[in-house]
């Protein structure tokens, strides 16, 4: 159509301009060119009017699309601030990968979800979240000083005499301008800090360890001090973890609670995930039928809408057995595993002491072995000796006794002949007669 309408202006330009040039024969110049230059206006008039009035065209219908989005996204904020079960809206939801409107017939407002994550916030107590540590903590208190950003809050400060939204709940985003709200915190007041780890649906590489028990020992503005209650001095590990963690932290005004809702509807993929394998079976077995080996401690009785019925059940409603996981209090266990953990490390430290000890012991006794063999060295070596002085005595006394028998021998041989000599004198002199005046014979000598 425009290449038409090109065509025919060039061709009645044309006729134009021929007939200037006739009557340029006839008119005055001046009539020519006046004729000539309205040509041209007139034609430049109706090319522009034609322009605007497509511009008009087109905005009109940019707006009359503008209202209708406007009156859809009306709806569909509606539908997400109140809550809709229309299935347009609820489709156009889908559409637009929200994830409420997946699969579902009716789609829960935010004024709804907000009042139940009020009651479950509630219930959990007050979190503070983004917190670091802005230095080691203090080598004699180990007191750390904390940070806590500002940072605004997910639902819109209520007015007086409000609900209080989450309070203490902290999410990601720029400094609010005006002077930084309250901390919340209480001197003295115990908390309890975790690392705060990776987003969910992220692939940052970041502990996430129960760093430990803290009361709260100063407040100075987005600032505060927290002391470890856990005795540092007897638990390297826990030691350790305190001053290798840099943040970010979560504080947590109470210990998260064990609740079986938090894990209801998840599938075994996610729990897996999310769960050690040592316990992950528990929580895939929550809430399904017994089995023959589960404990009776872990069995509970369900009507036939699932709902527990108390363990005498006077009225018989109870038409099945499910299995139910043990809840757990995380903060007596931490507590019973912290003192446990202490124990361990005190006997660690009493049996390294006592191993210090025994091979100080030890050493002392090597010691004196060394000296008893070396006594025992000189010992054998006197023993030696005396053996061969005993020898040498003994072979003496053996050589005087072998004189001495000699001696004897030739003593009663001497005798013997001395008798015998003296027999023979007797023999050869006679029968002595004494005298009877009694003198004595001389010569009878």
């Amino acid at each position: 159509m425009e290449i038409t309408i090109q065509i025919l202006i060039g061709v009645l330009t044309l006729v134009v301009l021929v007939g200037a040039f006739l009557a340029s024969k006839k008119w005055h110049w001046a009539h020519v060119l006046v004729l000539v230059a309205f040509y041209f206006a007139s034609v430049g008039y109706a090319i522009l009017a034609a322009r605007s009035l497509n511009t008009r065209l087109e905005y009109q219908e940019k707006l009359a699309k503008a209202e209708e989005n406007y009156e859809q996204q009306v709806d569909l904020n509606d539908g997400l601030l109140r809550g809709t079960s229309v299935p347009k809206v609820v489709n156009q939801l889908a559409a637009r990968d929200v994830l409420a409107a997946q699969e579902t017939e009716a789609v829960p407002g935010t004024v709804e979800l907000e009042h139940k994550l009020r009651l479950l916030s509630r219930d959990r107590g007050r979190v503070w979240r983004f917190a670091s540590p802005t230095g080691p903590p203090d080598p004699q208190t180990s007191v750390v000083e904390v940070r806590f950003p500002v940072r605004p809050s997910v639902l819109n400060a209520p007015a007086e005499g409000e609900e209080a939204p989450l309070e203490g709940e902290e999410a990601a985003a720029e400094q609010p301008s005006g002077p930084p709200p309250s901390l919340g915190l209480e001197t003295d007041a115990i908390v309890y800090v975790f690392e705060q780890g990776p987003l969910e649906g992220t692939e940052e590489s970041k502990p996430n360890h129960y760093i430990g028990e803290f009361r709260v020992d100063a407040v100075a503005g987005r600032t505060a001090k927290l002391e470890p209650l856990d005795q540092l001095e007897l638990d390297p590990v826990a030691t350790e973890r305190l001053l290798s963690s840099r943040g970010p932290w979560i504080v947590y005004e109470s210990m998260p609670a064990d609740d079986r809702e938090l894990f209801a509807g998840m599938d075994d993929e996610t729990l897996r995930r999310l769960l050690p394998e040592s316990v992950v079976e528990q929580y895939l077995r929550d809430g399904t039928p017994a089995q023959p080996d589960d404990p009776e401690d872990r069995l509970v009785s369900v009507d036939a809408d699932g709902h527990v019925v108390p363990p005498d059940d006077p009225e018989g409603k109870g038409v099945a057995k499910q299995y139910r996981r043990q809840m757990r209090d995380y903060t007596l266990l931490l507590n019973d595993l912290e003192a446990e953990r202490a124990e361990l490390v005190a006997r660690e430290q009493a049996m390294t002491a006592d191993i210090a000890k025994l091979e100080e012991a030890l050493a002392n006794a090597e010691k004196i072995k060394a000296y008893r063999e070396e006594e025992l060295a000189k010992w054998q070596a006197d023993l030696a000796a005396v053996e061969r002085e005993r020898k040498a005595i003994e072979a003496h006394e053996a050589a005087l006794r072998a004189q001495v028998a000699n001696a004897q021998r030739l003593l009663a041989e001497t005798l013997k002949e001395n008798a015998q000599l003296a027999s023979m004198r007797a023999t050869e002199r006679g029968v002595l007669v004494p005298f009877g005046s009694g003198a004595l014979d001389i010569d009878a000598l």
